[in-house]
């Protein structure tokens, strides 16, 4: 589901992921920190579909998915912003 959410076509992503995706992250520690490193990765991609994708559904994420997400996403601020001023 992750990859066809970031996928690097034009479609948007469909609305009922992102909160499909945070209820995923809210599962377990684990799953979250699966996210976690698989969208930090995709906000790598040269692709500027997949890190649009990638950084929306990391917003989505960390306003209604698993407190600790959004810290360690903090962590990772480097990776976040040089997604945003591509």
């Amino acid at each position: 589901m992750m990859a066809r959410a970031t996928s690097s076509d034009e479609s948007p992503t469909p609305g009922y992921m992102y909160g499909e995706i945070a209820k995923m992250t809210l599962a377990s520690f684990d799953a979250g920190a699966q996210i976690e490193r698989y969208l930090l990765k995709r906000c790598g991609n040269k692709n500027p579909n997949v890190k649009h994708k990638a950084l929306q559904i990391i917003k989505h994420v960390a306003t209604s998915g698993r407190p600790d997400f959004r810290v360690n996403m903090c962590r990772n601020l480097t990776v976040i912003k040089e997604g945003q001023s591509f």
